[in-house]
């Protein structure tokens, strides 16, 4: 039998480039999302985080990430 936990942080998207809609980005970031949430932005963060609570997507710096508004 498998016990599988899922992660209780969310999911961390790593290594990409983030771009926070004001002209600034944040490279090889660490974004956390949790039910449709952020939850966490940190740049070269990867030796502080602990892996284990999230749901890891290894992404790379040819990857970007722009901001979104929800459309109601």
């Amino acid at each position: 039998m498998v016990n599988y936990q899922e992660p209780s942080e969310g999911r961390l998207l790593l290594g990409a480039t983030v771009h926070l809609g004001n002209g600034e980005f944040v490279e090889n970031a660490a974004l956390g999302v949790k039910d449709g949430y952020v939850t966490l932005l940190a740049d070269d963060a990867i030796k502080k985080l602990d892996l284990k609570k999230f749901q890891v997507d290894r992404l790379g710096p040819e990857d970007h990430i722009y901001p979104f508004k929800k459309i109601a």
